[in-house]
């Protein structure tokens, strides 16, 4: 593959699925949650919460690690790819049936003893079986990926998105309970898993796995299961910490604030992932060549860190978007929730600070910034909660969110300081001036919007008009924009 066109040979299969996703959620997804209401929504939200802290027993973090072992075994030692592959595979297996029997009791344990009566039995070992059937759509996603399968990856996103956009309008229509949602969930991610299962084997039965042209340097040695658990510990931690952070305020706002304004808080992260998805993939594919962007030289990662940057005023452009249509959204979602507009305009930069996220920190994880952002998030986990209970207590909801958001805040530029550490020491970095100025011109944009204080509609038509303007006239944002230029990358 030519990797000056890596990255548009990967958006390229991803486009499809991409689009398809974005367009039947937005079909699907305002249709569910209307029908569910805030509260039916929240009481998924919560046990969710719950469940995918208790995934890290269930995963152990096996496939993230088994995503670095295949992505340098595909570097340094392509003729046992297949092997190894199916090494991994055998350990999240073994991993995931070991802990099984844990994983149940503890889940009804924890949201017994927490008092929520609105949550059946049912629900609670629906919700946990469908952590399962996800682990393995996590491997799977992750070994296509590190084998640059992307074709039968973005297969597997297609067929993932219809699957999952059919059950929540199958739940709007007859089923607009939390235990069908969560019925629903089980049964998209079980069609999923086993589609990916049978695309994986496919790939490795028919030997078309290539190595990285020109293999850099390596042992060659397959690791011990010792080493491999290792690995996978060292993910582990990382996972814990993200879960934790991720999860632990659901459950504190739930039982704070209770169920609406977990449903308010969730239906905002689903707006969080759509907008992520070319964050999302552009992170994922750089991330699994991010040994050899840093094996060849400052000279290639400062290119790559422009590359980041780049993408970093893509996102700054949507999501000051989004924020003009922030109340439109909600009321979509959640017609029936007054107080939902207000969060969601609050929790707004939220979509922005996931895509400089999602750009930066994976790829660090692989050329040895692992150990310190997982120390660094559990950190922020713990400082996280006290601060969200102080917000509410303060302010309600509102408090709540606001205390959310800088603690995101500071999470995120803790990981771009990591990545920067291991990508270049000590070695200065300054964003090329394209960068600024297009940091710029969007604040200006979104500024002259504001100040006409229209409605929403008339807003949002205002600063795309004077963002596309300021885009096509100055020189250095139409050569790198308007072309098409960013996207390009090259290694050598």
């Amino acid at each position: 593959m030519n990797s000056r066109h890596y990255l548009l040979h990967v958006i390229g299969l991803s486009a499809v699925p991409r689009l398809v996703t974005f367009g039947l959620t937005l079909l699907s997804l305002p249709l569910m949650i209307r029908a569910l209401g805030a509260s039916q929504y929240g009481i998924i939200v919560y046990v969710q919460s719950i469940a995918t802290l208790l995934e890290l027993l269930a995963s152990f973090s096996v496939s993230t690690a088994a995503g670095k072992a295949i992505a340098m075994c595909r570097s340094t030692g392509a003729g046992r790819l297949s092997a190894e592959v199916r090494r991994w595979g055998r350990l999240q297996l073994l991993v995931a049936a070991i802990s099984v029997v844990p994983v149940f009791v503890v889940a009804l344990l924890v949201v017994r003893g927490g008092g929520a009566s609105a949550i059946t039995s049912a629900i609670i070992v629906t919700v946990t079986s469908t952590v399962y059937a996800s682990i393995a759509v996590t491997f799977v996603r992750s070994m296509l990926q590190s084998l640059l399968a992307f074709k039968l990856l973005a297969a597997l996103d297609t067929i993932d998105s219809v699957v999952r956009a059919a059950s929540w309008l199958v739940v709007a229509r007859w089923f607009p309970t939390a235990l069908g949602l969560a019925t629903a969930g089980l049964l998209h991610i079980s069609v999923v898993a086993i589609t990916g299962a049978v695309l994986l084997a496919t790939v490795l039965r028919s030997q078309r796995i290539r190595g990285a042209s020109g293999q850099l340097a390596g042992d060659g040695r397959s690791p011990s299961v010792r080493e491999m658990l290792a690995d996978s510990f060292s993910f582990l931690a990382l996972l814990s910490a993200t879960r934790l952070y991720q999860s632990l305020p659901n459950i504190l706002v739930g039982r704070l604030l209770g169920f609406e304004m977990s449903g308010i808080v969730g239906a905002f992260g689903r707006v969080i992932e759509i907008f992520s998805l070319p964050s999302t993939v552009i992170g994922n594919a750089l991330m699994v060549r991010a040994q050899e962007i840093k094996l060849r030289g400052t000279a290639v990662v400062t290119r790559y860190w422009h590359l980041l940057g780049r993408f970093v005023i893509v996102a700054l452009v949507a999501s000051c978007g989004f924020w003009f249509a922030a109340g439109e959204a909600a009321h979509i979602l959640l017609p029936k929730t007054p107080e939902a507009a207000r969060i969601f305009a609050l929790m707004t930069p939220l979509v922005f600070l996931r895509a400089v996220s999602d750009l930066f920190a994976p790829a660090s994880d692989y050329v040895g910034g692992l150990r310190s952002r997982a120390v660094f998030l559990f950190l922020c986990a713990a400082l996280q909660l006290p601060a969200i209970w102080l917000g509410a207590r303060g302010g309600g909801g509102v408090g709540a969110v606001v205390a959310m958001v800088l603690s995101y805040l500071v999470m995120v530029s803790g990981y771009v300081a990591i990545a920067k550490r291991v990508f270049f020491g000590r070695a200065r970095y300054s964003p090329p001036k394209d960068v600024v100025i297009a940091a710029l011109t969007v604040a200006a944009s979104a500024g002259v919007a504001l100040l006409l204080r229209s409605r929403p509609t008339v807003a949002i038509v205002v600063y795309v008009a004077a963002a596309c303007l300021g885009f096509l006239s100055i020189p250095a944002l139409r050569r790198q924009y308007a072309t098409g230029r960013f996207l390009s990358f090259d290694l050598v």
